[in-house]
């Protein structure tokens, strides 16, 4: 992802629609970050979350720390083409518990906690 594109793209679309983008997905293509200081910057100056695409770069990292770990979320697949396998299914990176506990609450079809089930701690 270009960063000078990227926000040339979001300056487009915020004059002809009003509206930015929900989210900007980087993608780290065969343990390759992408350009991670710059994509964060143009991210952070429009507050516009970013969710790592992380499945190919598992294992990788940029400055010490992770792939996955820069943006509001990063995700993983561990489907058959991807570093880790189990043939299926993945993993959501979050910053923070309350991060957490927001996403089971949409990945559980929002249910409210009750005693007797167990998606909110």
């Amino acid at each position: 992802m270009d960063p000078a594109l990227l926000e040339e793209a979001i300056k487009d679309r915020i004059a002809k629609t009003g509206k930015k983008p929900k989210a900007i997905v980087p993608v780290a293509l065969y343990g390759i970050p992408y350009k991670i200081d710059e994509i964060m910057e143009v991210a952070n100056r429009y507050e516009i979350p970013v969710i790592e695409d992380a499945a190919k770069g598992f294992g990788s990292k940029y400055k010490g720390q992770m792939l996955g770990t820069f943006g509001k979320y990063g995700e993983l697949s561990f489907n058959g083409n991807k570093m880790i396998t189990t043939s299926g299914g993945g993993a959501l990176i979050c910053q923070d518990d309350a991060a957490k506990q927001e996403i089971m609450f949409y990945a559980t079809q929002t249910r409210e906690a009750y005693p007797y089930t167990s998606t909110r701690r």
